[in-house]
C-alpha cells in the first residue's frame, strides 16, 4: 500500500496547464523540461509519485525534488535549473564576451592562415593578446582588444 501524500497539492492556472501541455508535447525542448513537464502533470491527474516514476523512467525521489520545487519556488522554478554551490567565477562578464568574441571571428580575419578555430588555436591567440595586454601595462587602462 503506498504511503499517503503529507505535500500540498499542484495547483496550475489555465494559462500554466496550456504551458506544460506545450512543453511535454514539444520535440524542441531540452529533455528534462519535457519530462518534468509530464511528470507535473501527472501527479496533477492524481498519479502517485512511484508510478509516475516508473512511467517516465526517472527515480521516484526526482518526482518528489521536482514537485516540491514546483510547490515552493513556482513554475518556471521547476522546469529550470535552481543556481547551485560552488566556487565564484573569477572572469567577468565583459572578459568572457571578449573570448566569445574573438572565438565568433574567423581565424583569417585576425591574420592566421587557417579557416576555423581549433581549441589549441583559440587558447594560444587568447594568451598572446592577454600577455601584451600585461607587458604594456594597459591592463587597468583599456578593455580587451582583439589585435
Amino acid at each position: 500500500m503506498p504511503f499517503p501524500r503529507k505535500r500540498n497539492a499542484l495547483q496550475f492556472t489555465e494559462g500554466e496547464l496550456r504551458e506544460l501541455e506545450s512543453v511535454r508535447r514539444s520535440r524542441t525542448e531540452e529533455k528534462r523540461r519535457t519530462v518534468r513537464a509530464a511528470l507535473l502533470l501527472d501527479s496533477l491527474s492524481g498519479q502517485s509519485d512511484e508510478t509516475i516514476a516508473r512511467h517516465l523512467r526517472i527515480s521516484r525521489s526526482t518526482v518528489v525534488l521536482c514537485i516540491q520545487k514546483c510547490l515552493q519556488f513556482g513554475l518556471e522554478a521547476a522546469l529550470g535549473e535552481l543556481p547551485r554551490a560552488g566556487k565564484p567565477r573569477q572572469l567577468p562578464d565583459d572578459a568572457i564576451a571578449w573570448v566569445l568574441n574573438c572565438a565568433c571571428q574567423k581565424p583569417k580575419e585576425l591574420g592566421y592562415a587557417y579557416e576555423l578555430w581549433t581549441y589549441k588555436l583559440l587558447t594560444a591567440h587568447v594568451r598572446r593578446a592577454l600577455c601584451r595586454i600585461w607587458t604594456s601595462g594597459a591592463a587597468e587602462a583599456e578593455p580587451l582588444q582583439t589585435p
